[in-house]
């Protein structure tokens, strides 16, 4: 097959959580486990970070590939969902895997699964594994994909782990509240691996705080190393637990991206004082941190094509995400709002809906996979709570509707979903 077969036949033949939705997810590690036994366990010779969270794990990632590759490691990096290229999933030092290496493993290792009746998910990481097995970075980042305690990427041991935060997404899956979420994410803490946390929720830190105990784990929260403030343009302020502050760049913006650069930077320095080999990576974060696109490609998050109007692309989804970037336009304040909105269809959109402003100006639309929700369902939804608009089917057709009717003083938000922002990239 030729690279673009491949990919066809990976999106087309095998289930696929991201276009499918619930039908095509597979919660179960036996599977990964006799997949890998298949291909001789290749995930035993790698060393591993591995990040589950409800939101910011893929921000978290690339912050610690980006100071980690500054810090002269070779770093591998397995993220999802891809925005515009598959190959954004696997990368060693910011450079994608090769499309040579994808069309061999589905042609030579994929009969050998086959049989086993993998997810797309699955398999990727499969491929994953075995590309980073075969290239031995120093290590290898692990963003899961789906919860924790069930995710595929839960076979490995790492030796440090990161939980972000807990909020509420994929409740069908993970729980209706938010200590069975955390419980959920907290299954990737291992046996006497440090683990932190990136913030501190009284509702769900016992959960953490007892998995961890039962475990023999050491736990820690982000604000017990640092605390970070944004200082002037691109700069940011940190004030470290010893006492030293610093300030340095960073080329991420957006309201999400202290408290991705916090947690990260306290995981640094908790392996910095815990774990061998990593002693001075904490001498490398100005490096890292002020080249996080360049170095990783990072994309997806607080995108800004146009500032006349202000036109900012977000992948916020979920009510955490949306409450943080509806906060950020507001406190923007520039002139009046457009926002163009899409969703998937298996997830109850009026709890994001009711977070949105009736005063805006609504541009429904819709992503080109099967799970998108309608356009037209979607603006009657929405209308029920007040807010009203247009509805287009294509995604680039609702972002230049809002872009013809917005003055150059006004403000186009679009978000509420990965594949929207995805399309219009």
């Amino acid at each position: 097959m030729t690279y673009e077969e491949t990919l066809e036949w990976l999106y087309r033949q095998l289930p696929m959580f991201q276009r499918q939705g619930p039908m095509a997810l597979k919660l179960d590690l036996s599977r990964m486990y006799d997949m890998m036994d298949l291909l001789g366990n290749p995930q035993d010779s790698l060393t591993y970070i591995h990040i589950a969270g409800t939101n910011g794990k893929g921000s978290c990632s690339h912050i610690l590939a980006s100071v980690l590759q500054s810090a002269g490691k070779k770093v591998g990096l397995y993220t999802s969902p891809h925005y515009k290229d598959f190959r954004e999933r696997i990368k060693i030092n910011g450079s994608f895997i090769p499309k040579d290496f994808v069309t061999h493993f589905v042609e030579e290792k994929g009969a050998v699964l086959k049989d086993l009746q993998p997810s797309f998910f699955e398999l990727t990481f499969c491929m994953a594994i075995q590309y980073f097995a075969e290239q031995q970075p120093d290590i290898v980042i692990l963003e899961t994909g789906l919860g924790g305690r069930l995710d595929s990427t839960n076979i490995v041991k790492p030796i440090a782990c990161l939980i972000t935060n807990i909020g509420y997404d994929h409740q069908q899956f993970l729980g209706d509240t938010l200590p069975e979420i955390a419980f959920e994410k907290a299954g990737i803490i291992k046996a006497g691996v440090p683990v932190l946390i990136g913030e501190h929720q009284e509702e769900v830190a016992f959960v953490f705080e007892q998995v961890a105990l039962e475990l023999k784990a050491e736990l820690k929260y982000a604000k017990a190393f640092l605390d970070i403030e944004r200082g002037n343009e691109d700069r940011i302020q940190l004030r470290w637990d010893k006492g030293t502050e610093e300030e340095m760049s960073c080329d991420l913006g957006g309201p999400f991206a202290l408290k991705n650069i916090r947690s990260s930077l306290a995981l640094l320095s908790m392996m910095a004082e815990r774990i061998a080999g990593f002693e001075h990576v904490l001498d490398h974060l100005e490096d890292g941190l002020k080249q996080v696109s360049q170095q990783t490609y990072y994309i997806g998050r607080w995108m800004i094509p146009s500032r006349s109007p202000l036109t900012v692309l977000d992948s916020a989804h979920n009510v955490e995400g949306i409450t943080i970037a509806m906060e950020e336009i507001n406190r923007l304040n520039r002139g009046q709002l457009h926002i163009v909105f899409a969703t998937v269809g298996d997830k109850d959109a009026s709890a994001v809906l009711s977070l949105l402003p009736d005063s805006a100006r609504y541009f429904f639309t819709q992503a080109k996979i099967p799970r998108a929700k309608d356009a037209r369902v979607l603006m009657e939804e929405a209308g029920k709570l007040g807010l009203s608009g247009s509805a287009f089917t294509n995604a680039e057709d609702a972002l230049s509707a809002a872009v013809k009717m917005a003055k150059p003083e006004d403000t186009i938000l679009a978000l509420g979903s990965i594949f929207l922002v995805a399309e219009l990239i």
